[in-house]
């Protein structure tokens, strides 16, 4: 028996100097705007949208229609809107008791990339390489589907 409480004495100590050893270590905090997402989503996608068009689900339950914002952070105007964000504006109220500057700053900076197009998995483009664009030989659009090409000559004769 005092064998046993002298490995739960050990083990319970090496687990106490593991916890006391990485408690100062700094954690990796998440870009602004995937931080930013986060926040939109739990305070304010309900009533501005997904997209921040304005047509979240509690929007039509509002007296007075919910501005789109889409387009409209910019780095002149994240100023204005911070502290909107903070402060509130006409129906909207401020969350500064809960959000701070940079809070706000990184729910802003989720909202610029919601004007980015998005690229789709993998990177192709569905319509293929070629669509839209002009051949070089008499100026007219490149043929759809898939173009013949010459055949690559054998390893070696290159």
């Amino acid at each position: 028996m005092t064998f046993v409480r002298f490995v739960v004495a050990i083990l319970l100590l090496c687990f106490g100097f593991v916890s006391i050893s990485t408690a100062g270590v700094p954690t990796r905090n998440k870009p602004d705007a995937e931080a930013g997402k986060d926040i939109w989503m739990q305070s304010c996608w309900q009533c501005h949208g997904r997209g921040a068009k304005g047509d979240g689900p509690a929007a039509s339950a509002l007296a007075k229609p919910v501005p789109s914002i889409k387009g409209l952070v910019t780095s002149e105007t994240m100023p204005e809107f911070i502290a909107t964000v903070r402060e509130g504006r006409g129906a909207m109220p401020g969350y500064g008791d809960v959000l701070t500057k940079r809070d706000a700053k990184r729910v802003l900076i989720y909202v610029q990339t919601l004007d980015k197009p998005q690229k789709k998995k993998g990177g192709k483009n569905k319509a293929g390489p070629n669509k839209g664009r002009k051949s070089k030989a008499k100026g007219k659009k490149a043929p759809k589907g898939k173009v013949d090409l010459p055949p690559r000559p054998p390893k070696g004769e290159e």
